[in-house]
Formats: structure tokens, sequence, C-alpha cells
């Protein structure tokens, strides 16, 4: 599979200073603004967090995850060809068996230079997983969360592609541990060792605990990352009861990492402002300091499929072959929450007053909360849901699972790019009134042409009539309600 990689040449004149293929104004390097915590945040932040390592506590409102992607950056991809048909059951084995995990790669691949701004997915990957300084790579310990509730999964080519990218920099596959404590994980990945999954990697329900405080609770948190470098968290889109805003995601998937009663009995936080502590704390989030990355790094969503009714248990419904990843948990969670459950599966499950707690309880303002739908990312310092489109699906033999009523395309009719077709959704329901693509920072290159229907032509230049170089910009494409943004590049 191909992924568009585009950008203008300096000499048009409306470039700005792009040395490594960034934007100074792009929010590579953006720190998020301090802000007030509501009143109930004040209070349960208060009750906090008892740190077990010694010294300061987990999430703090201020705090990048990242110090190079703006915590409230989210890329998703929308890509039928993942599957090559739908599960026959909704067993491990049945929904993994219809997966391309070379086409997961590759959109993994694409979604890892969106999230980082670059054009190379071996730079993106070193600037979104980081070791301490103090260690070799071959000396990292990490930890990979997965959500083994109910009938869907994480799927193992997702978990597969997070094993070969850390073991590509060096880590033993020995050293990286798949679990789930308060589900059986192990006998939904041990199977795959050797098959789908490295045959080394361990695959774990659970070991020792250690204790954790959390609003005057002793909680129980797996040994497996007390001493872990790294921790990735690999959650799916389901639905919940009303009482976690109706939804499972990356979140609640660390209630199989610190719970109330591991191994067996209640697992649940005792509401959602603790779960949102148990998210905050050192277990989860690490001690950064001085050549000491956080622990958890990266919050992936494994969106093929879903459901619009039910709980965790629920059957899938839904076809929805996405793929979402940041490296904050909760804006992951959040705008997953706005844009494909409420956007396009019209969940109405999801009461405004609580899900927008997803970011203000995390020490961002309501006006941050807003501007993450409200303006497109090279608008808002790179903030915000950035889709990555694919090409060629046209010639892929399963393109029919892509639904033709949602399906539009960009044909590129000059520059070095000539001949391509880009192939990208949007809501059926809705005419597109408009598509203009632009540079990192905002500033406009060119207004697209509505060739016929839903496809719109480019001629490779920009309004000023420059030809299009290497590098990366945003397609952004405005309907009646909705606006989407997507990020393009070529190699």
């Amino acid at each position: 599979m191909e992924f568009f990689r585009l950008l203008i040449e300096p000499k048009s004149g409306i470039l700005p200073d792009m040395k490594n293929n960034r934007s100074p104004d792009s929010g590579r390097r953006h720190f998020l603004k301090t802000s007030t915590l509501a009143a109930a945040g004040l209070a349960a932040a208060s009750a906090g967090v008892r740190n077990v390592f010694g010294s300061a506590s987990g999430f703090v409102a201020g705090m990048q995850i990242n110090p190079s992607i703006d915590n409230l950056r989210v890329v998703a991809c929308r890509n039928p060809a993942i599957e090559t048909s739908s599960p026959l059951k909704w067993d491990t084995v049945s929904q993994n068996a219809v997966v391309d995990a070379a086409k997961v790669s590759d959109t993994m691949d694409a979604m890892a230079c969106a999230l980082a701004q670059t054009t190379d997915a071996q730079t993106a990957w070193s600037t979104i997983l980081r070791k301490p300084d103090a260690k070799t790579w071959a000396n990292v310990i990490a930890a990979i969360k997965v959500n083994d509730a109910g009938s869907m999964h994480p799927r193992a080519a997702i978990i597969n592609k997070i094993c070969n990218v850390l073991n590509g920099f060096g880590v033993p596959f020995s050293n990286i541990t798949i679990y789930d404590t308060t589900d059986d994980a192990m006998g939904d990945y041990n199977g795959f060792r050797g098959t789908l999954l490295p045959a080394d990697v361990v695959v774990s329900n659970g070991a020792s605990t250690f204790p954790v405080v959390v609003m005057g609770e002793t909680l129980n948190c797996t040994s497996i990352i007390q001493n872990a470098d790294i921790l990735v968290n690999i959650g799916t889109n389901k639905p919940h009861i009303a009482t976690w805003v109706g939804l499972t995601m990356t979140m609640k998937n660390h209630v199989g990492t610190i719970n109330r009663s591991l191994p067996t009995g209640q697992n649940c936080p005792q509401n959602l402002t603790q779960l949102f502590e148990i998210n905050k704390s050192d277990a989860i989030i690490g001690v950064p300091a001085a050549g000491v990355p956080c622990r958890q790094q990266l919050c992936i969503l494994d969106s093929l499929w879903s459901s619009n009714v039910g709980d965790w248990s629920a059957i899938p419904n839904t076809a929805l072959y996405y793929l979402v990843m940041g490296t904050f948990g909760p804006a992951v969670d959040y705008l997953t929450t706005r844009k494909i459950r409420i956007d396009i599966m019209k969940c109405t499950t999801h009461p405004d007053t609580l899900l927008n707690q997803f970011i203000t309880y995390f020490g961002y303002s309501d006006t941050d909360r807003q501007n993450l739908t409200d303006l497109t990312p090279d608008k808002n310092a790179g903030r915000g849901w950035v889709e990555v489109p694919i090409t060629g699906i046209q010639n892929d033999l399963f393109a029919g699972a892509w639904p033709g009523k949602e399906t539009c395309e960009l044909a590129i009719e000059g520059g070095i790019a000539t001949g391509r077709l880009l192939r990208f959704s949007f809501p059926s329901s809705e005419p597109i009134l408009g598509a203009t693509i632009c540079l990192p920072d905002g500033r406009l290159v060119c207004t697209l042409r509505q060739s016929a229907g839903r496809r719109f032509s480019w001629s490779g230049r920009s309004s000023s009539g420059a030809t299009a170089g290497h590098g990366w910009y945003y397609l952004h494409l405005t309907g009646e309600h909705t606006s989407r943004s997507y990020h393009l590049s070529l190699l």
C-alpha cells in the first residue's frame, strides 16, 4: 500500500522555514498551556494519587507526554483493506484470521508519520517511543496493555507492529510483556506467539501487585509495569454503561492495570473521577525527569469494528475500519468518541457534561476542548483530529469493502505526483462545500476544483503556480455540519 506525501516548494514564496520538514508554528513543540482545573477537579486532585515511587506524582496540568508531540494531537486512518472480509465469528481466532498484517503495518507507519509530523517512518517511531538516557535499548523493559474484555479484542497485527518497532530499536522480544490482569490475555494471545506475534514475547494475565492509593483508597497495580520504561496502551472502541460515559477505550483499559481487587472481585473504579485519577497516577504516567521520559508513551484504539448498543460485552455490529493513535489517552478517547461514535455512529449515549471532562479534568480550558473540533489542526497549533488517507485502494482485491457512497477522490493531474488517485471517506449524508490544501502552519496553498460529484482535482501547484515538492501538508474538507482534516505526504 502506498501513502501520499506532498509539499509546496520554497520558490512559491509562501513556505515557512521547513528544515527537516517541520514548520516552526506547526505545534510539534507547542507545550501545553496550564489552565485552571474545574472545582471538582481541584477537589479530586487534593485527594489525588499517593506517589509510590517517591517523586512528583504522575500527570499534572501543563505536562507534555512527549516534548515533540502535542498531547491533543490525535491521528486516525480509515482503511477497509485491513480486513479481507468480515469475521465469521467474534472469537479471537476468527477476528484475526481476516486481518492483513502488512496493511496494518503500513497504516500504522503512515499514522506515526502524521503524529510526529515527519515523512520518515523510522524517524516518526523514534520520536514517539523513547528510552531513558541511562539505558541501552537492549535493557529497556516494555509493557503493552490490551483490552481482552468482551467479544472484540485488539487485533494481533497491531500488537505485533509495536513489538517489531521496539525490537527494531534493539529491545529483545523477551523484554516485552503483553498483559491484561482482569481478562484472559493468555487465552487470547499466547497461542499466536510464533505466528501472529513474535515467539519470544511474554503474554501474561498478571503477577504480583504493589499498592497505589487513589482518592484515599488503596488499589492494586500489576507489577508488570512497575519497572517498565515504555507502556503502550492498546484499547478498543466499545460501548459501556452510563457510569463510564457510555464507552470504554484507553482510559478504561487500565482497569486491567490498576483496580480495586486484583486478581478477582470488583475491578472498576468507584466513579469517573477515580478513573481519571488512575490515569493520572505515576504508576501509569511514570516519573518523568531529565533523561527519563513518561512511561505511557502511546495510546492506540482498534476501531475496526464497534457496537452502538449494549455494554463492553456487546457483539460488534458496525464496521468502521479505523485505527486511532495519540500520546495522551484522554484526548484519544475524547476525539474518537466525538468523531466516530457521535459523528459517524450517531450514538446518543455520551453526554457532553461528562464527555467534556475527558479534556478539562486534565487541566485544559473549555476553549482548548472546543478548539479540538471547531478548528482545523493547522489553525490550532497542530492539535485536533488528523485523518491519514490512503492511495491505491481502488486497485486492491478487496476494494469493494469501501462503501462507495462515502468515498471521495482527489486526482493529482500535474507535478511530481501526477496520475495519483487518493481515496478517503466523508459522511455520505453531506455534500462537500469546500476543499482546500494548506501548509502545516495553516497558510492556504490552493482551493481544489470539484470535477464531478465527490471527486476533486489538483494541478499539483499552488495558487501562485509553484510546483509541488516533497513534504507534507493538510487537505481540508468542509460539509454542512462536518469538517475533516487529512494528513498528506509523498516520499
